[in-house]
């Protein structure tokens, strides 16, 4: 699963809101007390971290912090700093600036003005996960969140982070459990002449050794396949949020709750970025876990869910519905509600009246009509199966 970028947001809120049985929006909750942020770091390894950087100062500030092996790669809208392999950089390169062709085609479809950046911007991956970790505690603080990660977008410095996914620890482990598993062979190879044995004897055991190598060929096959597909799935995922942040201001200036930045990055997913996608192009992986939480009841009220703004340390569970939901829900608006959602995003970029922040459920509501009737419209869509039909 690919980390939340807003590392720094509120608390993820807790779901206790219940929809009336006359199916009239709940009266508001009493306004939750916002907790205090824990401190940000503001140096690493004797360098000191500003408060927010940006583009130049971004692609800067990580060569600083990066130990001397990383190298420095142009691309068409990032710099890219990598110790990673030659392979896995021209994957990201192509994934990156296809990310940007389809969601500059996305604003075009819907009228919304691009924040467009005038610099490039900031792409750091790591070969090793723990490399991955230890960088991104020294940046970020301690989180739980990290765990989860494959990869995030810092607001603070605008730079998006990711590792190798054939270093997540259970591909480690099977390579681990493979590498075993190539050596009983060998040895049992080592240690048996087929020329003692009669030939029928040898030729079983032969096609024996055989079956068992080509089990551990396909494997390590398939797992080069999935980490092929999760590193362009990351890097998609994570410049999507990259682009619509477009070096704002991270604390007073992003208007987006969290459902819709996730559900924007990961309605843009692809195992292909040679391929279009975005949020016209359903994605299997996606849609199939979605399915599964409409069959089971198991999405969270949409007044709710559209009240959320924020992540905290929540557990890999509540974290699975809430980017899963977030998916849902864009692809299906972007799929019935097309007008209604290039308002609401044209909204969101407009400065609030009374300065602050958008109030997010008025600003849905306004332009969606009443939620629980959206909602009801929303599930029985969902029901005629229509996204299992697309992929048919």
């Amino acid at each position: 699963m690919t980390m939340p970028f807003w590392i720094c947001q509120t608390a993820f809120l807790a779901l206790v809101l219940m929809t009336s049985a006359s199916g009239q929006p709940p009266l508001k909750a009493p306004p939750t007390p916002t907790p205090e942020r824990p401190s940000l770091p503001m140096e690493m390894d004797g360098i000191p971290l500003p408060p927010w950087c940006c583009g130049t100062d971004s692609i800067e500030l990580a060569q600083k912090l990066l130990p001397k092996r990383f190298k420095r790669h142009m691309n068409f809208r990032h710099v890219i700093l990598t110790d990673a392999s030659w392979d896995s950089l021209i994957q990201i390169r192509t994934a990156l600036r296809r990310a940007w062709g389809e969601y500059r085609s996305l604003a075009r479809r819907l009228g919304v003005v691009l924040m467009k950046p005038d610099e490039k911007l900031a792409c750091i991956v790591f070969n090793d996960r723990q490399d991955f970790l230890e960088f991104s505690r020294k940046t970020l603080g301690e989180s739980a969140m990290l765990e989860h990660a494959g990869g995030y977008f810092s607001p603070r410095f605008n730079w998006i982070v990711f590792y190798e996914p054939e270093h997540q620890q259970m591909i480690d482990y099977e390579h681990q459990r493979l590498d075993e598993y190539q050596r009983h062979i060998d040895d049992s190879r080592r240690n048996t002449s087929l020329d003692d044995l009669d030939p029928e004897t040898a030729e079983r055991i032969a096609e024996t050794w055989q079956t068992q190598q080509d089990f551990i060929d396909e494997s390590r096959k398939q797992i080069s396949t999935w980490a092929e597909n999760r590193r362009t799935r990351i890097a998609v995922h994570e410049a999507i949020h990259q682009f619509t942040s477009a070096c704002g201001n991270w604390e007073d200036k992003d208007s987006w709750p969290s459902w819709l930045h996730e559900g924007m990055a990961t309605s843009f997913e692809t195992s292909d970025a040679t391929l279009g996608f975005g949020p016209d192009k359903l994605a299997i992986h996606r849609d199939i876990p979605f399915n599964g939480l409409v069959n089971s009841d198991q999405l969270i009220p949409l007044r709710e869910f559209v009240n959320i703004d924020g992540y905290g340390d929540v557990d890999s569970g509540a974290l699975h519905v809430f980017y899963t939901q977030s998916y849902g829900l864009i692809t299906w608006l972007y799929e019935y509600r097309t007008p209604q959602l290039a308002s609401f995003l044209k909204h969101l970029s407009t400065e609030p009246e009374l300065g602050g922040k958008h109030d997010v459920e008025a600003v849905f509501e306004k332009h969606f009509g009443n939620i629980e009737k959206l909602q009801k419209r929303w599930m029985k869509i969902e029901r005629t199966d229509w996204r299992s039909k697309r992929h048919d």
